[in-house]
Parts: structure tokens; C-alpha cells; sequence
């Protein structure tokens, strides 16, 4: 997600030895955080399943089957979609083939499905769980935002899933970067975005997601004292990128994770 940031996202540790940094040092630190904000702004989930499809599955009918087994196969072609290289990406960090893959066709196919099954279900007595609506309404904004960038029919659709299932931290994740797109990276959307990315960490500490997210809002605000605590707890033991939120985009991850080992070691005091 191409998002452009001109804010210095770095943080005096304790206050110590920031003042003994040099201008150039400082620099380029500031230049490797933003790096790793802006790949985390260019993919956001993809499935933590391991990607061993094969292309029978792209011959799979989808009639008769349920919501949940067309999420599920969505997230594996997503999956596919990685370890076959459809989510490339070019030297400046943009998509060079979005939704171009035969395995993304095929998600796109199994997530137009889904919705069509939620409506139908939605209709009847048999009713999906809160939880697996949640999951659905969530899985399908998200997917039809990174084709389309197009926040304005995400949010309504987050914030009917965040009112079904208020304890899925992927939801306030998505609000918060929707947020975040919608007012293009400003103060005031990182104003707007902040309780959204506060909520996703109270409901789960772990998602690096929402720290990386909640650093660069920081960042936005000329606050980084806060951006560089955030960044540090990315790399805490136990703290992990979610997939989906990152359209299944490993390269993205690793260069995300690498650009914030390097800006952190670099202006450590």
C-alpha cells in the first residue's frame, strides 16, 4: 500500500544518548523505519496455512460448499499465490502484478462465492455464527480494499464486523489502516487511526501488525519517543505479522522486518 511519509519515526531510548547521534546516522535510520512503514502499507493479509496447493485446486467447483471451506480456500490460493511468486514485488516496492495470478483469479473467485453465500445464509434460518459473519464481512472488505483502495466501502463494512465479533484484533487492525488510507497518511487520519491500532494491541499483544500500524501514527505526529517504542515491540519474543493482513505477501514481511532490525540497531545509543 503505497502510502508517503515524511515524519522521523525513531525514539530516544530512555531518553539517553539520542543527542550523541549523528545527523547522517539519525538519516538514514529515519529512512529505514520509513521503509518498513511503507511496505507494511503496500500488502496486508494473506493465510498463515502452509501453501500446499496444488493447480487442481483452481478446478474445484464451488457449488454446495460452505462459507467456512470457501474462506478456507481463498486463504490457501492466497497461500499458493505467494509461493508461486504472483505477489511480486518490484524494486520500488509497488506490486508489479496485483490480481493478475491464476491462484489470486481463484480467491477472487472464492471470496465472490462467499459473499454470495452470506447473503443467502444471512437470509435463512440457518444464520452464521457472529464470529464467522464477523470473519466473513471482515475477509471480504479487506480483499475488495486491496484491489480497489477504495475505504469508503470498507469502513461500513469493518464496522458492522467489529459490532459482531469485538474480540477479532484483525478487525480494528483493518479499521485503523483504512482510516490511515482514507486520509492519506495525515495527522489527522494517525489522530483517527491511533484507538483502533490501541485496541487491536489490548486484544492481542502479539500482532506485530498493529504495532508497526501504531508506530507509524505516531511517527505521523512527530512523536518518536512512542513510534520507536512501537517498532521494538515488533521484534519482541512472540510478537507476529499476521499473513492475511499482509495479502500473504512474505516478501513484504521480511523486507518490513528487516528494515526494522536495521533502523533499530542503527540508532541504538
Amino acid at each position: 500500500m503505497a502510502l508517503e511519509f515524511t515524519t522521523t519515526p525513531r525514539r530516544r531510548v530512555q531518553n539517553r544518548g539520542v543527542s550523541a547521534l549523528s545527523a547522517a546516522v539519525v538519516l538514514l535510520a529515519i529512512a529505514l523505519l520509513l521503509l518498513a512503514g511503507a511496505a507494511m502499507m503496500y500488502a496486508r493479509r494473506a493465510p498463515s496455512l502452509q501453501p500446499t496447493a496444488d493447480e487442481s485446486i483452481l478446478h474445484l467447483s464451488l457449488d454446495g460448499k460452505s462459507l467456512r471451506e470457501l474462506l478456507d480456500l481463498a486463504l490457501t490460493a492466497m497461500a499458493a499465490a505467494d509461493r508461486d511468486g504472483e505477489w511480486q514485488v518490484s524494486g520500488e516496492g509497488n506490486p508489479a502484478s496485483p490480481f493478475a495470478g491464476k491462484y489470486v483469479k481463484f480467491a477472487d473467485r472464492c471470496f465472490s462465492a462467499a459473499a454470495d453465500q452470506l447473503k443467502l445464509q444471512k437470509s435463512q434460518a440457518d444464520r452464521p455464527t457472529p464470529q464467522l459473519e464477523a470473519e466473513a464481512l471482515s475477509d471480504l472488505a479487506w480483499w475488495k480494499f486491496l484491489a480497489a483502495r477504495d475505504a469508503g466501502k470498507a469502513k461500513p463494512a469493518l464496522e458492522d464486523a467489529a459490532k459482531l465479533d469485538p474480540t477479532n484484533f484483525r478487525i480494528p487492525v483493518m479499521q485503523g489502516y483504512v482510516e490511515l488510507v482514507q486520509g492519506e497518511a495525515s495527522t489527522g487520519s494517525a489522530a483517527a487511526a491511533i484507538p483502533y491500532f490501541q485496541k487491536a494491541i489490548v486484544l492481542n499483544p502479539n500482532s506485530a501488525d498493529a504495532h508497526i500500524d501504531l508506530g507509524q501514527c505516531y511517527a505521523l505526529q512527530r512523536n518518536p519517543d512512542q513510534a520507536w517504542r512501537e517498532y521494538q515491540e515488533v521484534l519482541r519474543p512472540g510478537a507476529s505479522m499476521d499473513p492475511f493482513l499482509n495479502g500473504y505477501n512474505s516478501k513484504v514481511m521480511e523486507m518490513t522486518l528487516n528494515a526494522l532490525k536495521k533502523g533499530l540497531a542503527t540508532t541504538r545509543p
